[in-house]
């Protein structure tokens, strides 16, 4: 009986977490379905087919094929975020449990599915790419890119390494404008009455006078960025895949090429460095920084008006401030 009771007592209380029910339930545990709906609504759900791939092959290539190298990023439909897993090592030395010892890194190829145009250069760019793994005459390795391919060079001669390394970024975008890049106040008009409204002069004579709204200061241009970013450095094809040709086909051919990497970095726009979570230290530090950057623009503020600030648009001190605190704001 006492099993029966443990058991619907257990059911309780699993019911209340989930659904947000429950005497029992710490309110830090709670799962309720208005809370699942707020958390989605907050921050969303990545979209897979929201990225594009940017490829920089190594600079002989990409003069060679500018205008495939342009039209890449729009035929690539499909790509994975590399796999990375760490390597350890088994530590029996101590007495107790055996410990597994981290000592690196190790990643998983990537592949990239391409969309072939009707003459298939997307399968020669990458194909000379190869070519230029193979040394001969030429220092950066290949003839031309042509290589053994063409009856030149030698396919036992390694090029050096890196004349045929490139790299690679992953791009993905957010749905929501929240996690999209908006730069605003573009100009330096918009700078310094940004700055006047950041210590306080009312600008309301300037951006709208007489009740008349003159637009000024309140342009806004959009300009979407990657929430993630992932760059494979020191990356080459290291195998290109057959294209199946079918009399019975109607589909359009595809490509699939392996890229091996070296390693890779990563940039995710709502991530904060480490290095700056410093307290109060950093606190204080950001603090100066700020006032440095708006120093010059609240300075000729203060001195000339913000009429005069206005008016001497074309002054390098003005130009100065404005350059600083764009770059300050900037995200």
């Amino acid at each position: 009986m006492s099993s029966i009771s443990s058991l619907a007592g257990g059911a309780a209380f699993i019911g209340g977490a989930l659904f947000g029910g429950g005497k029992n339930v710490p309110q830090s545990r709670t799962f309720g379905i208005d809370a699942f709906a707020a958390e989605l609504g907050k921050g969303g759900t990545a979209k897979p087919y929201l990225f594009s791939v940017i490829i920089t092959p190594p600079p002989k290539l990409k003069l060679a094929f500018q205008e495939t190298q342009a039209a890449l990023q729009l035929r690539i439909e499909k790509v994975s975020m590399p796999r990375r897993a760490i390597a350890t090592f088994d530590n029996t030395q101590f007495h107790g449990p055996e410990r597994k010892i981290a000592y690196g890194v190790t990643y998983s190829n990537i592949n990239l599915e391409i969309i072939l145009s009707e003459n298939m250069i997307e399968r020669e760019y990458f194909m000379r790419w190869q070519d230029a793994m193979f040394a001969n005459d030429s220092p950066a390795g290949g003839s031309e890119f042509g290589g053994h391919r063409r009856g030149e060079g030698s396919l036992y001669d390694s090029a050096y390494f890196d004349s045929y390394t490139g790299f690679i970024e992953i791009l993905q975008y957010a749905e929501s404008p929240a996690f999209q890049g908006v730069q605003s106040r573009q100009g330096l008009i918009d700078t310094i009455i940004g700055t006047a409204q950041a210590i306080g002069f009312n600008t309301s004579a300037i951006t709208n006078p007489f009740g008349i709204n003159l637009g000024i200061g309140s342009e806004k241009k959009r300009n979407v960025k990657p929430c993630y970013t992932i760059k494979l450095q020191e990356a080459y094809p290291i195998s290109i895949s057959d294209v199946q040709l079918d009399w019975g086909g109607s589909d359009s051919a595809k490509l699939n090429v392996e890229m091996q990497f070296t390693y890779i970095t990563e940039m995710h726009s709502g991530a904060k460095d480490p290095k700056n979570q410093g307290g109060l230290a950093s606190l204080v530090r950001n603090g100066i920084n700020t006032l440095n950057a708006f120093r010059p623009a609240i300075s000729l503020i203060k001195n000339n008006g913000l009429g005069g600030a206005l008016n001497a648009g074309g002054n390098a001190s003005l130009n100065s401030a404005s350059a600083g605190t764009r770059g300050l704001f900037s995200f």
